[in-house]
């Protein structure tokens, strides 16, 4: 049986708590297997996630409740995961096992095996710079250091041990968090000074519900947070709001992928604060203590505050016997902080409170209609938060970019600041290059946020006027359903950037209305072969099922040199023509590949964008170019008239388009079945070597004619230059949003939506129905290049529920071929 197959069973048998063994259905048990089989799977998946010995199914398999904790931690620190905050109460008080001990323990493993500090995974590592104080820097100076004065492999261990600390750092701890009794001796009772046995003595008197921190002096709680006889827990409630600010102090490593990771992304792009903890549980479906537990964490971290939580009382007019909290929280620098950081959010936000009142009372006046409670949600890509953090556009904007990459989603209660350092961007005139690219998507970027926020011109029905932004990418975490609620309760339009990498999985629904791909297919190989068809016009193209193997390139490709080669749901990328064989061979072991000639000159040719909706005035002008004329088409057949994009074209020469007769064959190919083993290196080679040596042989036979045949063709070209060299411009894709790559498309398209009125009500109803009719003609056009229908489940059963299954993209069974301009099946 598989794992994920276990899984599955064990999450509907384990956490739901039913039956042993002996009780569970019959076909569950055919599947299981034996008793021992499962003993052993709920063991291994109880201490993989953690799970607490006395209330799970795995209190009837490890009859040691001491010795199932030791595996636990054994198990949790071998894989790097987080220490298990939320079982604080066995771990410190029955084995002793305190968080800074845990990663004291981890961090000595991992110098003692030499091993990077990449190795440590993002949280564990932002938790162990906060207890230990060992980031990226410190660590590898520990490492100099340990090489330097440990020349004799016995000494490694002491060197280390004598390089970290000893005690963990003085942490934040907020005045509402919860001190809770550790491990007590009676040597470190009697060891205690004075003020710290009194709160020693008052926590054993409270017992297991502990003491408020602001109740306590802050000095010694510290200090008794310092020696490892307390620990700290962080009670969230099911109605408190969750704030998280840009992120500081976040250490990207790597992502570890157990299960209480995933929960914690998940969670990041789930959280707004209009969104309370039970229906961020509700929309995850997801276990609302594991909830309350991940998001304690985020706390604990400083990645996150509690909203809802009752501030201190100002000291200069409580009286002291009027308020429980210690004198020492009033002094206290993180008293002041909070004081000093409301200030500061109150002057970033002042603009954008005077922003949604204006907004508000011109929707009043304008439109007669009050502002909803939605927001519009702008979605992006990785190559964003690329940009921002590599494109050296300023340390301010760091933070940010570290904040949409990691949490996916920067509300808009932060964007004002984020604006304003979007705003100390500049293009350079002398800058070119990446570095241009990094500044155009920037400012681009900047003026798509200020277009879409508070506009009184583009006002959509029950919004606010306020934008959020979220990465794609992070929205894959999220299953289909949860997507919906997220949009469906919070949001009223949904626009996303032009164009998304084919590898990200689109996010595509009805409802909320979304500028942007329609369906996740249109992401792929089939939607420029359905162009293309409809056009009559585009590059040579040829889409290889996976299990094709090409003796010869492609008769249809003979005059260029490069290529543009996409291999299943990847981006296309460009190969010259002395590679193209064996890469295109190798990549169909794998994948279908869909093949298009590029350029015979050069790989960047020259590239033309045309928006859309184009406007009658457009189309006039249009008009008078040989291209406008297919574009204006397609506009009308594609139902584009409300949706917003480009058409990107590329000029090609004439007669790379028109270069065989029906006589010609397209290309010699053969096929293998599953069972060929091509894995083997030396195979490989050996097969190359065969469809090479036939090649040879073919061309040794047919060497005279092929001379012949090269030089008519020669002549033809010379003879004709001024006709079959001609150029022109051919469609090469359609991108649908707003692009941000280039800040004049950026504005003519926003243009056109605030001059068409595109997000007024009634165009939102012409845009969702042609999206839907694109999409089922679109899907038509698939399955008409199938052996096998395809389920229409977007359009036709839930028009309400959005997709993000990138791996439904429907696999060709035969070879298509797009030439002459003509589409055909082989």
């Amino acid at each position: 049986m598989d794992e994920p197959e276990f899984n599955k069973l064990v999450v509907n048998h384990i956490l739901l708590k039913t039956h042993p063994y002996s009780l569970l259905p019959k076909n569950v048990k055919q599947i299981v297997g034996s008793k021992e089989v499962w003993k052993n799977t709920v063991i291994k998946y109880s201490l993989k996630h953690q799970m607490r010995y006395s209330t799970n199914l795995v209190k009837q398999f490890a009859l040691d409740e001491r010795h199932y904790y030791h595996d636990l931690l054994r198990v949790s620190a071998s894989n790097y995961m987080l220490y298990p905050y939320h079982l604080s109460d066995v771990l410190i008080k029955g084995l002793k096992k305190t968080p800074f001990k845990y990663y004291y323990e981890m961090f000595q493993d991992i110098m003692d095996k030499e091993k990077s500090y990449d190795s440590l995974p993002n949280f564990t590592a932002a938790d162990g710079v906060r207890l230990l104080g060992i980031g990226r820097n410190q660590y590898i100076d520990i490492m100099n250091q340990c090489r330097q004065k440990s020349w004799l492999w016995n000494k490694k261990k002491s060197t280390i041990q004598k390089l970290l600390p000893t005690e963990p750092l003085t942490i934040d701890i907020d005045y509402w968090w919860i001190v809770k009794l550790g491990y007590v001796t009676e040597d470190n009772h009697r060891s205690a000074e004075e003020p710290q046995r009194v709160i020693i003595n008052k926590l054993l008197q409270e017992g297991k519900n502990g003491i408020v921190a602001g109740y306590l002096p802050k000095r010694t709680v510290h200090e008794l947070f310092r020696k490892k006889l307390i620990y700290l827990d962080i009670p969230i409630k099911d109605d408190d709001i969750i704030q998280v600010p840009p992120l500081e102090g976040f250490v990207m490593n790597r992502v570890l992928g157990d299960y209480f990771e995933n929960l914690l992304y998940k969670i990041f792009v789930s959280l707004d604060e209009r969104t309370t903890v039970s229906q961020v549980s509700n929309i995850l479906q997801a276990d609302i203590n594991m909830v309350k537990h991940a998001i304690s964490l985020y706390i604990r971290l400083g990645f996150a505050k509690k909203k809802s939580v009752d501030p201190l009382p100002d000291p200069s007019v409580v009286q002291k016997s009027d308020t429980k909290y210690h004198v020492s929280w009033y002094k206290s620098v993180h008293f002041i902080d909070d004081v000093n950081n409301k200030s500061t959010n109150n002057q970033l936000s002042t603009n954008s409170e005077n922003q949604q009142k204006e907004f508000q009372k011109l929707i009043k006046d304008t439109y007669d209609k009050e502002v909803g409670n939605k927001r519009i949600a702008f979605i992006f890509d990785s190559t964003i938060t690329a940009f921002l953090m590599m494109g050296n556009l300023g340390a301010g904007l760091k933070n940010h970019a570290v904040t949409l990459f990691e949490v996916g989603k920067l509300l808009d209660e932060t964007v004002d600041d984020f604006l304003s350092e979007l705003n100390k961007i500049s293009i350079n005139e002398h800058e070119e290059g990446e570095a241009q690219t990094y500044f155009e998507h920037a400012i681009a970027l900047k003026n798509t946020i200020n277009f879409l926020r508070f506009n009184i011109d583009c006002f959509v029905d029950n919004s606010d006027g306020r934008v959020d932004l979220f990465r794609c990418e992070r929205l894959e975490s999220l299953k289909a359903s949860t997507v919906t609620r997220i949009f469906a309760n919070n949001y009223a339009l949904v626009v996303s950037m032009a164009p998304i990498s084919s590898e990200t999985k689109l996010i595509s629904s009805c409802f909320p209305p979304h500028f942007g791909s329609s369906i996740p297919e249109i992401n792929s190989f089939w939607f420029k072969l359905y162009m293309y068809s409809i056009a009559k016009n585009g590059l040579p193209s040829m889409l290889f099922p996976c299990g094709t193997r090409l003796k010869s390139l492609p008769i249809i490709f003979k005059y260029f040199n490069y290529f543009l080669l996409t291999s299943g749901n990847r981006d296309p990328v460009i190969i010259p023509v002395n590679n193209i064989l064996p890469i295109l061979n190798d990549n169909l072991l794998k994948s279908p590949v869909f093949l298009q000639g590029f350029s015979m000159e050069s790989d960047r040719p020259d590239v033309k964008y045309v928006t859309f909706p184009i406007t009658e005035e457009e189309k006039s002008e249009l008009s008078q170019y040989d291209y406008g004329n297919t574009i204006i088409d397609l506009q009308e057949k594609l139902h584009l008239e409300c949706s917003i994009g480009f058409f990107k074209l590329i000029k090609v020469k004439q007669y790379a388009r028109y270069i065989y007769s029906d006589d010609d064959e397209y290309y010699e190919y053969e096929e293998y079945d599953d069972d060929d083993d091509f894995e083997s290196d030396e195979e490989f080679d050996n097969v190359d070597d065969d469809i090479s040596n036939n090649n040879n042989n073919d061309n040794d036979n047919d060497n005279d004619n092929d001379n012949d045949n090269d030089n008519e063709d020669n002549d033809s070209v010379n003879n004709n230059n001024n006709n079959i060299l001609k150029e022109e411009w051919v469609p090469l894709e359609i991108s649908f949003g707003i692009p941000l790559f280039d800040i004049n498309i950026n504005e003519s398209i926003c243009n056109k939506i605030e001059s068409l009125k595109l997000f007024e009500q009634n165009q939102l109803k012409k845009h969702s129905q042609n999206t839907r009719s694109l999409s089922i003609e679109f899907l038509d056009f698939i399955n008409d290049q199938l052996n096998f229908p395809i389920e229409i489940e977007s359009f036709s059963n839930s028009q309400n529920e959005p997709s993000t299954d990138g791996n439904s993209i429907p696999l060709p069974s035969n070879i298509v071929v797009f030439a002459n301009s003509e589409l055909s099946i082989l």
